[in-house]
């Protein structure tokens, strides 16, 4: 099984917190935090053709800023510059900051403004057991991973130094693994595949986990997996038809999978129900694979 290492985002955040350099304390103000891409070729969100992966952030992209005080929740950080480059910068307003004050700070991707009351602590990651891949276009083939990409900061203790600019560090992990599969048409003829179902015996997929934002990604107690299922689909849209040796690569974005077990893969071709029994092992986060079938 194939698969190629997620990378870790190292993040240099310059918050500014007046116009003037002469003011001597204001608890609001404008951050401005400069991602910048550390590795390459994998990826963050964007997914280019198979086997072309570029690293770059999108001005879609958002941040989830928190501290542990609680003055700052869920606070949004939308991308403002670096659109299609390894350097992005992302700008946003954080609370009840005075000189000289001791601050906890995390963050989270993609932002999600369904959590905006939510306290400092627990960021929810929903993973949807139904995806679906459009192939329309490049840009539309992998927006459903694009909306899932989790990715997690580890806490940041921060004191505000005064009207110069503090540095804050966040170093990000992915939380998910993208699973390609490969399917090769060997049917004889040309077919249009429209579906896979991907089931196993036990409850071994989540789709819905917290994630405790006071701890960093290795503890072990940063993830809390809840509402697990057996089985995962996605359905696929305008692939068009496949000729007789070619072959189409779908993907899906999954939670880290613990456990090596016999799978058994659904594809739907033309109508026609294709069952493939394939033993895959562990799925790690932050972890690309690809399993190869064949019709």
């Amino acid at each position: 099984m194939k698969n190629l290492s997620f990378i870790i985002i190292s993040i240099l955040a310059l918050a500014t917190f007046s116009c003037k350099r002469e003011e001597v304390q204001q608890n609001n103000g404008l951050v401005t935090i400069t991602a910048n891409q550390q590795s390459s070729p994998d990826l963050k969100t964007n997914i280019g053709a198979p086997g072309t992966y570029t690293v770059t952030w999108n001005a879609a992209d958002k941040l989830a800023v928190f501290d542990a005080s609680g003055d700052n929740v869920n606070k949004e950080f939308p991308c403002t510059a670096g659109n299609g480059t390894q350097s992005g910068t992302f700008s946003g307003t954080i609370d009840s900051w005075d000189i000289g004050q001791h601050k906890t700070f995390n963050a989270a991707y993609p932002y999600d403004g369904d959590i905006s009351t939510q306290e400092y602590g627990i960021y929810v990651l929903y993973i949807p057991e139904f995806q679906t891949q459009d192939f329309t276009s490049d840009a539309s083939k992998y927006a459903h991973l694009e909306a899932k990409d989790f990715m997690a900061a580890s806490p940041v203790i921060v004191t505000k130094p005064g009207a110069e600019q503090p540095a804050i560090n966040f170093n990000f992990k992915h939380l998910m693994a993208i699973l390609d599969i490969e399917v090769t048409n060997n049917t004889g003829g040309a077919v249009t595949v429209e579906s896979i179902q991907i089931r196993r015996s036990d409850r071994d997929f989540t789709f819905e986990a917290g994630i405790n934002l006071s701890k960093t990604p290795e503890d072990v107690d940063f993830y809390s997996w809840t509402n697990n299922t057996r089985v995962l689909n996605l359905g696929l849209t305008n692939t068009g038809l496949t000729a007789a040796g070619d072959k189409i690569t779908c993907s899906m974005i999954i939670a880290p999978v613990n456990a090596a077990a016999e799978t058994t893969f659904y594809v739907s071709a033309s109508g026609v129900m294709h069952q493939i029994i394939k033993s895959t092992g562990v799925m790690l986060a932050g972890k690309r694979y690809t399993v190869q079938l064949t019709l």
